[in-house]
């Protein structure tokens, strides 16, 4: 009986195949073109059409020409941008110049803007103002247990930091009689004791959160325009400097003192440092070394005085160096070890060339390099 069934059934799905096959049953393969339009919803009055989601926008992505240009004119590739060799490398810390403290992250802004937002929820700070496109924050009131006859809220913004894939947060402090108000911010902190205090305790949150890879895709544009470009003017490598003039100084000053680099005489006044640079890609072996020969290391003292130097520059450096005390062209000097690195503010911004030591133009590639190991060393 069992049998029976069995080839019953399996008669019967044969058939089945048989009739489809013949095309008894309909083919709806292209039933979609035969679609229609369908009219939109219309919504009643008063009612607008929102997104389902947020739109974010897409970074744009912006390529250097500089990074594919070398000596005369050739493309080349570019290779992948070498780590900074400061042996102080850390991935947070507090910075200061003057009177001024940041927190400096080496993560971008995405990651670090949720880390911040991170930080004030789990402390019950809350938040009265966000604008991820200035990558600011304003919190709400808050009082101290410490002093109950005043109220303290903050200003942390969130910038993009001087090195590739960092960032800065800047804190304020604003302080009133617990039963004030205050409508705008003060120019510097109320208190540097409370200032210092959210510091501290971003800085040492960060450092907690910052191996987790998260970002935010609002968090993109967080931060606004790089601080630091490095572009071709004419047949010279140029480095544009988004900071004031203070802290430019200090962040080339300790650069110059850096993976090779050597500062022998700084002129901060008049925007003009005297460094010497040995290559570390280009050390000599060991036999070389045991038998004094390819042993280029860079002196402790320069060999000729910054004041010489300017008295003996060549006439196309009267361009750069014409308005520096001493400047003299002078046509029978010679080139002497080192270079010379000239600082001026160009509207909003801070312009970094390299000289030779007569105030002369360098080979592309050399100062190409020089810029490249100056750039990476910025902080």
């Amino acid at each position: 009986m069992n049998k029976v069934l069995a080839s019953k059934a399996l008669l019967g799905g044969v058939l089945a195949a048989m009739v489809t096959g013949c095309g008894v049953l309909p083919d709806r393969a292209n039933q979609y073109k035969e679609a229609g339009v369908i009219e939109e919803i219309t919504l009643p009055e008063g009612i607008a059409a929102t997104p389902m989601e947020s739109a974010f926008a897409v970074p744009q992505i912006t390529v250097n020409e500089f990074d594919y240009i070398d000596s005369d004119d050739k493309q080349v590739v570019p290779r992948p941008a070498a780590m900074s060799q400061d042996s102080e490398y850390a991935r947070v810390k507090i910075q200061k110049v003057g009177g001024r403290r940041w927190v400096l992250a080496e993560a971008p802004t995405s990651q670090v803007w949720p880390l911040v937002q991170s930080f004030l929820a789990r402390n019950g700070i809350l938040v009265d103002k966000a604008r991820p496109k200035t990558g600011e924050i304003d919190t709400a009131w808050l009082s101290f247990k410490v002093d109950a006859n005043t109220k303290s809220r903050y200003h942390i913004r969130i910038e993009k930091g001087v090195r590739e894939e960092s960032s800065e947060i800047h804190v304020l402090h604003q302080q009133v009689g617990a039963s004030q108000s205050a409508d705008s911010w003060p120019a510097q902190s109320s208190d540097a004791e409370r200032e210092a205090w959210m510091l501290d305790e971003l800085a040492v949150s960060i450092a907690q959160g910052i191996s987790n890879r998260a970002a935010s895709l609002l968090g993109q544009s967080v931060g606004g325009q790089e601080k630091i470009i490095l572009r071709r003017e004419g047949e010279e490598p140029v480095l544009d400097i988004y900071l004031d003039r203070e802290r430019a100084q200090a962040t080339l000053a300790q650069a110059l003192n850096k993976e090779g680099l050597h500062t022998w005489t700084e002129d901060a006044e008049h925007g003009l440092i005297y460094f010497g640079y040995d290559d570390l890609s280009d050390e000599p072996g060991f036999w070389k070394k045991i038998t004094f020969r390819g042993n280029d290391d860079v002196p402790e003292v320069p060999p000729v005085d910054l004041p010489s130097l300017i008295a003996g520059m060549s006439t196309s450096a009267t361009a750069l160096f014409s308005d520096v005390p001493g400047f003299a062209v002078k046509a029978n000097a010679k080139r002497t070890m080192g270079y010379l690195l000239r600082v001026r503010e160009q509207n909003d911004k801070i312009v970094v060339r390299i000289r030779n030591t007569r105030g002369e133009q360098l080979p592309f590639h050399e100062a190409k390099q020089l810029m490249f190991v100056i750039r990476r060393n910025l902080i």
